[in-house]
């Protein structure tokens, strides 16, 4: 996306992270595709190309790595009988396999895998029910129709007494006995098949079965299982099943891979079974589990109640996070009608795009990829996620296939961990031959490359663009897939930070239906140029500058696979078990509200200051016809029509208690010089009061909503309390120098000298976390009110630099290291009333107040510096409690806005503003003053972190970090909290020396 830097607006520095509306190109209007190899560098999982039931042909001609078995049959196999019960899929009937050996489906499952040198997924039941068969391993059937009577449709081929469950008229057939055609069956009987699956194949670190997936699709076993399972399974229904089975599975092989919960779509994310069939008799306003769980969606409760019971017992149940998707507009299907193949090309943004509303009855931004991430790592850090089915349809059509293409390049861009289509396309389709262009174009295994880097495309609707390293060859790969209709697009691809050699191979599956190699591509300068037909997939191999290209046959070999045959369970068409869709509105784009760099802060200003959100208050807002109560907003494709007004735009707040706050929109006018953009007043509803915090506000125009943007009301009171959260107020003025942004500073022409004293190769070391030693890992803070009683404080070493008391220290203030600690002891103290900062350093209760060796007051509404000269709790002379990475930040308000402390072992006698003092008697101009002042290099590719962890990492590019004492190289300092995760914290530790650089400093004090 483009970044614009706005300035100059209302008397403010914007960063606006980009206009991200897309540009509409025209059939046969060129193309440009830019290319880094050096940015976005992330590994692409091999396990993202994953298919269900494929045959060890298909396996090995589409260098399949993973094979899953499951579906709604699975949820109840019989492996003492080798049987299963199809389900709704197939009349409820109870059906043996063709053998009669326990467990032989399973094994040969695993048998035909292994056999293509992939891996097998098998699904254990969770249900605690299982196929049960008649005499001589006979059918039987769930609703029998000699005992139910009449049923609207039956097996009347082969087993005419099945009946399908619903009476004439529609009425559901209830009250049967799950125990005519099955047995119930307990973790212990399956714990046994696990058992019998180690015995024969080994355990998962032993080249066995590594993959174990948990049931199938629970949120709706009332409508297809409903059988056994009429009532939809609650929250801690599924939640205690897999506390159950996944630690049976764990206790017989530690090192396996469990999978789940396997949810069905978009409603089974957030709502449990019950709640789905509850709201879909009741209505959807009032659900009662989800308000029994204090509104919280389904599976982030699930996720957190695992990772807690891990926690709890020390040992990890759920490796892999796993979901299923279908879209929902008609595209899983056979259409092919012209508006479904435009719907089908634009639909798989629903898989990353933040900007697409899905247009089915979803109609939401669903961005399934990332959610996924974000969930597992904000509610259980260190799983892996997937999309365990998925299927875009029209298998037989290039339609079809273009999106499987397109699918697969958004897996490995994306980040997803795993994949697995429902099921495997016929070798004959273009679909299939989509796959091969990822993992076998030239019939000899040549696959995509195995990392991740940027391409970027105009219009992801009319032709996506996906790029890879490849590191058996060190060839760049460039997937392109071509979307649009009718016509051929000529695209200029431009290279970066890859040195390429020659030629460029070129590999294209069209309409025609066969993979074939075109002449090579000669390219100079970084950029080559190609004409890619309409509906297409084609693949560029660029080999490597040092590489001598090895001679590729003219003829593309075309090995013809055995057809895969269509396993006995079939994909249940996906429920829809939510209202109605909304009608289509006009064609249009949705306005888009314009955040803060990475996060979903709105820019935010108060019209009348002109200052920007957190508004600094000096008193409480009175919510009445005054000018405090408006807020003006930054939005693009807010253009009103010829004769609207401001009305035409509507606008919605919501608090963290979820109340919902109509605003009223009072002007809406373009911004000079940036007529791209709108800035809109919206003026706040008097039921918003001083304590209600952050609200996400969204606009709505011609039908369409914009995306939430956060922003705060009221005077964001912090806490009380040791680690309280501050809830978004800034310390120190927005001026002050540790809340400058110096993205865009000149470097300082010694920066590489002074990062090698500090160490080039040094790791990077997050300081703080939850507990060290037995104590709390990190320098810890209290927040106090204006009452606390205030204390004596007696200075026993530089009394003479230190503020005097008394300060207002708790008896029970957090001492850095614990209260036996022997090392600083910095003691820290935020009067939130009073707005002051009192810090301690080698501080220890005294009597009725504390000693310390120095101590330091600074107003948190003043610039003001300490004289030249002093020092403070700090080495540097500076506050401590500002540099600190704080957990509220992070998770609370998901952004840093101020610079970061650190340490250096080997530091100068010398000091630059807004640093006071030095600590040291070397004069070397090689190393660093106190108070330097590093960043993060704009180029280092954050996007292989977490997002928690990215927001540490914007922080150290746009604040950067202030040398502040003496210790440890590279040593971040923060807060401790119980709840960081130690694990992701350390993911930091990956950065080295080499990736900061100094920024320009001014005057050097040496005196």
């Amino acid at each position: 996306m483009l970044r614009q830097k706005v300035a100059a607006l209302l008397c403010l520095l914007l960063c606006v992270a980009g206009r991200p509306a897309p540009v509409a190109f025209a059939q046969n209007t060129s193309v440009t595709v830019n290319v880094d190899a050096g940015l976005n560098r992330h590994p692409i999982s091999p396990l993202i190309y994953g298919l269900a039931f494929a045959s060890t042909s298909a396996l090995a001609d589409l260098n399949c790595p993973l094979n899953r078995s499951g579906g709604n049959a699975t949820t109840r196999y019989n492996w003492q009988l080798n049987a299963t019960n199809h389900a709704d899929d197939w009349y409820y009937e109870s059906i043996a396999e063709a053998s009669a050996v326990a467990g032989e489906s399973g094994d040969t499952f695993v048998s035909d895998t292994k056999a293509a040198g992939a891996q097998a997924m098998l699904t254990i039941p969770l249900i605690g029910w299982a196929a049960k068969l008649g005499p001589g391993r006979a059918k039987l059937a769930s609703f029998s129709i000699a005992k139910y009577g009449a049923q609207t449709d039956n097996d009347w081929q082969w087993f005419p007494d099945a009946g399908n469950g619903v009476k004439a008229g529609g009425q559901l057939v209830t009250g049967n006995d799950p125990n005519e055609a099955n047995v119930p069956v307990d973790s212990t009987f399956q714990q046994a098949w696990v058992q019998h699956l180690t015995a024969k194949w080994g355990a998962a670190s032993d080249g066995g079965l590594r993959y174990y997936v948990l049931d199938n699709e629970p949120s709706i076993w009332h409508s297809t299982h409903r059988d056994v399972h009429p009532t939809g399974a609650t929250m801690e229904e599924v939640r205690d099943k897999i506390f159950d089975y996944a630690a049976k599975i764990k206790a017989v092989d530690p090192s396996a891979t469990v999978v789940g919960p396997e949810e069905w779509g978009w409603s089974g994310y957030f709502f449990s079974g019950f709640d789905q069939q509850f709201g879909s008799l009741h209505g959807w306003s009032n659900l009662p589990d989800r308000a029994g769980h204090g509104g919280m969606d389904y599976l982030p409760w699930l996720l957190d109640q695992l990772h807690k019971q891990d926690v709890a017992t020390g040992k990890r149940l759920l490796d892999v996070f796993s979901v299923h998707y279908y879209p929902q507009g008609g595209e899983f299907g056979d259409d092919t009608s012209q508006a479904m193949q435009l719907r089908r090309n634009r639909s798989t943004r629903s898989l990353w795009d933040a900007n697409y509303t899905d247009e089915s009855w979803i109609n939401d931004r669903v961005q399934l990829v990332p959610r996924l991430r974000t969930w597992v790592n904000t509610y259980y850090p260190g799983t892996q996620t997937a999309i365990t089915e998925y299927n875009w349809g029209a298998e037989g059509h290039i339609n079809g296939a273009t999106a499987q293409a397109d699918i697969l390049g958004i897996f490995g861009r994306e980040s997803l961990d795993m994949a697995t289509r429902w099921t495997t396309p016929a070798a004959t389709t273009p679909t299939y031959k989509a796959f091969k262009m990822f993992r076998n174009y030239d019939g000899s295994k040549s696959a995509f490359g195995d990392t991740s880097v940027s391409a970027v495309a105009p219009d992801p609707d009319n032709l996506s663009a996906f790029a890879a390293l490849r590191s058996n060859d060190g060839a760049l790969t460039l997937m392109l897939v071509g979307k649009s209709l009718s016509g051929g697009t000529p695209v200029n691809v431009n290279l970066s930070n890859f040195a390429a050699a020659g030629s460029a191979q070129v590999w294209q599956l069209t309409n025609a239906n066969a993979i074939n190699r075109l002449g090579d591509l000669n390219f100079a300068g970084g950029s080559l140029q190609l004409n890619v037909p309409p509906q297409s997939v084609t693949l560029l191999v660029l080999p490597k500058a040092a590489a001598t290209p090895t001679p590729t046959p003219a003829t593309t070999p075309t090995p013809t696979p055995t057809p895969t045959p269509t396993p006995t369970p079939t994909a249940t068409p996906t429920p829809t078990p939510t209202p109605a869709p909304t009608p289509t509105p006009t064609p249009n784009v949705a306005p888009l509200l314009l955040t803060e760099e990475g996060t979903d802060r709105a820019i935010a200003v108060e019209p009348v200051t002109r200052v920007r959100d957190p508004f600094p208050l000096a008193q409480a807002i009175p919510f009445s016809a005054d000018a405090r109560t408006r807020v003006m907003l930054f939005a693009e494709n807010a253009d009103l029509l010829p004769g609207e007004g401001a009305s035409a735009l509507t606008a919605a707040a919501e608090d963290a208690a979820h109340n919902i706050y109509p605003l009223t929109v009072e002007h809406v006018d373009k911004v000079a010089g940036f007529e791209w953009m709108s800035s809109v007043v919206v003026r706040l509803n008097d039921q918003i009061t001083n304590a209600t915090g952050d609200v996400l506000v969204s606009l709505t125009l011609h039908g369409l909503t914009s995306n939430r943007a956060r922003f705060t009301v009221g005077n964001s009171q912090p806490d009380l309390g040791a680690g309280a959260s501050l809830n978004g107020k800034r310390v120190f003025p927005a001026d002050n120098p540790w809340n400058q942004d110096i993205s865009g500073a000149p470097v300082d022409p010694n920066s590489d000298n002074l990062i090698a004293s500090i160490g080039l190769n040094t790791a990077f070391h997050p300081d703080f976390g939850t507990v060290w030693n037995g104590a709390p890992n990190g320098i810890p803070y209290v927040v106090v009110s204006g009452s606390q009683s205030r204390v004596p404080i007696t200075f026993t070493a530089y009394g003479d630099e230190s503020d005097p008391g008394p300060y207002p220290v708790p008896t029970d203030a957090p001492v850095e290291g614990g209260p036996d600690a022997t090392g600083d002891r910095h003691v820290i103290i935020v009067d939130r009333d009073n707005w002051k900062l009192y810090e301690l350093y080698s501080a220890f209760p005294s009597g009725a107040g504390w000693k310390a060796a120095s101590g330091a007051v600074f107003d948190l509404n003043s610039n003001a510096l300490r004289p030249a000269g002093w020092t403070s709790a700090d080495a540097a002379g500076l506050p401590i409690f500002p540099g600190l990475v704080r957990y509220d930040e992070v998770f609370g308000q998901k952004e840093i806005a101020h610079a970061l402390r650190f340490t250096a072992q080997h530091t100068r006698r010398a000091y630059v503003s807004p640093a006071r003092h030095f600590a040291s008697s070397d004069t070397s101009a090689n190393l660093p003053p106190m108070g330097m002042r590093v960043r993060l290099k704009a180029s280092f590719d954050i996007s292989g972190y977490s997002p928690s962890m990215q927001v540490v990492l914007r922080a150290l590019k746009k604040y950067g970090m202030i040398l502040a004492d003496n210790g440890s190289n590279w040593y971040l300092s923060g807060a401790p909290d119980p709840r960081w995760n130690d694990d992701e914290l350390s993911t930091l530790k990956a950065l080295k020396g080499s990736d900061f650089e100094v920024v320009q400093m001014g005057t050097i004090v040496t005196q």
